[in-house]
């Protein structure tokens, strides 16, 4: 959710004021689109250099073998033209004959393979290798448009795991590895034409794009600008003075102050995102008191969801419900039916004083991204039953490294499904298997997990699941807190397209200027 950063250089008022006497806005008769990254950009590859703010001009470059129609809950060709499993460990893809990558280069068989053989190859390390692409045995060309793909056993999303892999020409790819993404080429809707962490990104419709439809449509905007802007007082006063488009993971009050001005719309939608509390429950960083179960629910019912939600979400945003559980429905194979923790501060002090903290105790809450507000309110609500809680929020840098060396007491951050990967497989293996992330360290859960992974039928996999969400939930693992909808301000003439779950709210290609 976005941060309430307080307006320091211009009280909104004023702020207003100049939107009010702005010259023409945007640039609708340039097809021209002027974005923004919060930081800065220097190489663009989902293998190497795979990073959550990379997402959306990554979604614009790349293409992959199918995609997921959210609209019909089914996956659509794109680069393949059909797919069949040969059995429960092998997918069979036949290639399109007609697509060409951004540099003219033709899409052949060869080129799937090249790419795998770089990601299986035990010599080249890069982070999220195992977790990824652990499971792939091989990937064998059987004809010129022919890939199959095997893994080393049963596995049910083989489909959603293997499609989804970004398409590059495969030798050029092998050859320049780390340094690919300087220059990315793949077979998107857009291609990138400067990709420089000093003078921003540059990307221009690909005229060549061939997988057009209902789950990927073709670039519309002509030419699209990104430059680096951390600081949302500054993006805020380029979209004052005609330099800027649109804003995304916008704070609340400034949102609604925005869009009083007739110039600006503002863009609230639900999206398989959550924030959520974990709990050092592994002991990790060494605090101790979080390891008793009695003052993880206690910490878990002291905070009131109810008003947070109220005090943070735009009134456009109330009527999305409170998440009850540890995945979202929408996703494929979801399903779970433990309640979480009520709110009762009473209880919860009740608890506390069982477990032997009568008089609370000290616990440092981490969190990063769109969380700030978040922490915040959920730190004052366990002050409030006597927790002392400090407040530690972060760069994604700082987080990662803190993450890997078990820095966490509780950690408060969100979790968008992998970028809105369609199925729930990727909240299961992002809590519950052993990993970097794991804070939990529960050898049960860590093998029902990955028995899950093998279940081939759906509905046996999603009851598979209900077990391992509601064994979490009765163990008070996480605690989720509040939906995460994308909030994005934008110019009126722009028109920002639905049919997607993008956790930002937009994708590049979903967008067009109004005629």
């Amino acid at each position: 959710m976005p941060s309430r950063t307080v307006m320091h250089a211009l009280g909104c008022a004023a702020a207003m004021a100049v939107l009010s006497s702005a010259p023409a806005f945007a640039q609708k008769s340039k097809d021209n689109l002027r974005a923004v990254t919060l930081e800065p950009i220097s190489t663009l590859d989902d293998t190497f250099n795979a990073l959550p703010l990379l997402r959306q001009v990554n979604e614009a470059i790349y293409e992959q073998l199918a995609n997921f129609d959210w609209q019909n809950k089914k996956w659509l060709p794109s680069m393949a033209k059909s797919w069949k499993m040969v059995d429960d460990r092998t997918i069979e893809y036949e290639l399109r004959d007609d697509i060409v990558f951004h540099n003219g280069m033709k899409f052949t068989a060869d080129d799937v393979v090249d790419k795998f053989k770089v990601l299986l190859d035990p010599a080249i390390k890069f982070r999220f290798k195992e977790s990824r692409y652990g499971f792939m045995e091989s990937a064998e060309k059987v004809g010129p448009y022919t890939v199959r793909i095997r893994t080393k056993g049963p596995t049910a999303t083989i489909l959603a795991r293997t499609a989804t892999i970004d398409q590059v020409p495969g030798k050029l790819f092998a050859e320049q590895k780390e340094s690919f993404g300087r220059n990315p080429i793949s077979a998107g809707p857009y291609r990138a034409v400067q990709v420089d962490s000093a003078k921003g990104v540059v990307l221009e419709r690909f005229d060549g794009f061939k997988a057009d439809g209902p789950a990927r449509p073709k670039g519309k905007i002509k030419r699209i600008e990104i430059a680096s802007m951390p600081d949302t007082q500054t993006q805020l006063a380029r979209m004052m003075v005609n330099e800027q488009d649109f804003m995304f993971n916008v704070n609340v009050d400034q949102a609604q102050e925005m869009v009083k001005n007739p110039q600006f719309k503002l863009f609230v939608t639900d999206v398989p995102s959550f924030s959520y509390l974990q709990f050092d429950v592994a002991n990790r960083s060494g605090i101790g008191v979080l390891r008793d179960q009695k003052v993880r629910a206690a910490m878990s019912m002291a905070i009131n969801r109810q008003k947070i939600k109220e005090n943070l979400l735009p009134k456009e945003a109330q009527n999305i419900p409170l998440p009850d559980g540890l995945c979202q429905k929408v996703l494929v194979a979801c399903r779970y039916s433990a309640k979480l923790p009520e709110y009762d501060p009473v209880k919860a002090k009740a608890l506390l004083k069982e477990a032997g903290y009568e008089n609370g105790f000290d616990v440092t809450l981490t969190g990063w991204g769109a969380v700030k507000d978040t922490m915040t309110a959920v730190a004052g609500d366990l002050r409030a039953i006597g927790i002392r809680a400090k407040e530690n929020y972060v760069t994604y840098v700082t987080y990662t490294k803190m993450r890997q060396e078990g820095q966490f007491q509780g950690l408060i951050a969100y979790y968008d499904n992998a970028g809105s990967q369609p199925d729930a497989e990727n909240t299961v293996n992002f809590f519950y298997l052993p990993s970097e992330r794991d804070y939990f360290q529960d050898n049960e859960l860590h093998k029902m997990a990955t028995n899950a992974m093998t279940i081939i039928d759906v509905d046996k996999r999603s009851m598979a699941y209900q077990k391992i969400f509601d064994t979490a939930v009765e163990r008070n693992y996480v605690m989720p807190l509040l939906p995460v909808p994308s909030i994005v301000v934008y110019h009126k003439d722009l028109v920002l397209e639905s049919g997607h779950k993008s956790p930002e709210g937009f994708w590049y290609n979903y967008m067009h200027w109004a005629k």
